[in-house]
């Protein structure tokens, strides 16, 4: 009788994080009873360990699967975003009035 292969680790846990959101934990369980079933003890206690991702997470880490441009794409947003925040706040040295044009200047780049 031949032994049946062992589980591919990365590849197994890549399949739980890319199932649905709400499977994680079953499908994250499942994956340590089959460990402990080939006898993988410390794989299993590796699988264990592994924590539900936020539902933002989740949802990036799929995005990535489908078009990893698109994070590029997103983080680009998010630095303007946070550089234009920055150039916003009120500044003692800076009179209101220069203040209001370096705003106006950063959202006529957008």
């Amino acid at each position: 009788m031949t032994k049946p292969p062992e589980t591919d680790l990365p590849t197994a846990i890549l399949a739980v994080y890319q199932a649905p959101f709400d499977d994680f934990v079953s499908r994250r369980d499942a994956l340590v009873k089959q460990l402990r079933a080939e006898k993988r003890r410390d794989d299993a206690a590796l699988v264990k360990a592994l924590r539900k991702p936020s539902r933002m997470a989740w949802v990036l880490n799929g995005v990535v699967g489908d078009d990893p441009k698109s994070i590029e794409r997103l983080d680009a947003a998010i630095a303007g975003a946070q550089t234009a925040a920055q150039a916003c706040q009120p500044r003692a040295i800076l009179p209101p009035s220069k203040r209001i044009a370096r705003c106006k200047r950063w959202s006529q780049d957008f």
